[in-house]
């Protein structure tokens, strides 16, 4: 482990009334890596970082494959914690004629009904989605005709219907989101360059919350976190208001949707990175509570937080939050409760 527990705690917003202060606290564990995972990368400019998702039973993680790169093309690895525990002894590469992703980016990974998705973009910037009933065997790979070149990574995230998935990514021309819409039965897809928003200067990151869509990214401006809420046009979100800049990060944010509230990884912009946690809490009256941990577990990559509910041999007792990131090309990860 790199550091040890907590550097400060500070609220930055009011809880709304019934509930006390420290309601949505949540417990991290000191940090710790995987010792069977040392060929992730993670750069000090907060790219890239690794996918994690809940599949099968299992936690299931995928990243660039450092030591496979040839030119700027490296395989993705995948593994799983098929004994428990979140190290990762299950590993393969995917092996899928063609699919090498680009050497600055990483793939994002979600789950809807039985089905793994993996998204990734290739050195020709162009980007893809294959998918999986076991893990092992996919089906792909399917375009994402998004229209325009892209940068880094993308983010996916399902539709709470079962029949979309919107998958989000930077526009290499205009540097503003690009938000898409896929219908699996056929694999249409329809994107929108979102040019009226923010620009951008990591990746942006998505999350279905309480029927709405979320998007998050460091802004261009200050590198100041930005977030808007779709139903249907983009709607600008600041649970930190009337502050217009409360949270600066220079890597993607991750978005995850736990016991009920937002909770949003970022790594702060300061020489240590350290891991941001932040609780948005809402008593459905607009009035927002936003709560802080500034844990000093410097990142290397960006974080990934996946929820877990699962119950396995070796493993914290369910539920738990974990939030996945990367340093020195090791896999690390904190969790909490």
């Amino acid at each position: 482990m790199k550091f040890v527990w907590l550097r400060f705690l500070v609220v930055v917003a009011f809880l709304f009334a019934g509930l006390p202060t420290f309601a949505q606290e949540l417990n991290w564990s000191l940090d710790q890596y995987d010792p069977n995972t040392t060929n992730v990368t993670g750069q000090a400019n907060g790219q890239p970082g690794v996918a994690s998702a809940v599949f099968n039973n299992k936690i299931w993680i995928a990243y660039l494959a450092s030591d496979t790169c040839n030119g700027n093309l490296c395989d993705i690895e995948l593994g799983n914690n098929n004994g428990g525990g979140l190290n990762f002894t299950y590993k393969s590469y995917i092996t899928i004629s063609g699919v090498r992703i680009t050497s600055n980016a990483n793939p994002a990974m979600t789950v809807m009904g039985n089905t793994l998705y993996l998204a990734y973009t290739d050195a020709n910037n162009n980007n893809w989605v294959i998918h999986s009933t076991d893990g092992q065997n996919w089906t792909g790979p399917f375009q994402v005709a998004v229209g325009s070149s892209t940068w880094y990574s993308p983010s996916i995230a399902t539709d709470p219907s079962g029949m979309y998935l919107y998958l989000a990514y930077m526009s290499g021309t205009t540097k503003t989101p690009i938000v898409c819409t896929a219908y699996v039965a056929n694999w249409s897809t329809t994107c929108v360059n979102e040019t009226s928003l923010n620009t951008i200067n990591y990746n942006p990151v998505l999350t279905s919350w309480n029927g709405l869509l979320y998007i998050g990214y460091p802004a261009s401006s200050g590198s100041c976190l930005s977030f808007y809420t779709y139903s249907g046009g983009f709607t600008i979100w600041n649970p930190w208001a009337p502050t217009e800049c409360a949270e600066q990060t220079n890597a993607s944010p991750s978005l995850a949707v736990y016991n009920g509230n937002l909770f949003i990884a970022s790594r702060a912009n300061n020489n240590g990175k350290d891991f941001i946690a932040t609780t948005v809490t809402n008593n459905g009256n607009g009035i927002w509570g936003v709560y802080e941990d500034q844990l000093s577990f410097g990142m290397g990559g960006p974080g990934n937080l996946l929820p877990v509910t699962i119950s396995q041999s070796g493993s914290p007792a369910p539920p738990y939050l974990v939030n996945f990131y990367t340093y020195q090309n090791r896999l690390y990860y904190t969790y909490g409760k």
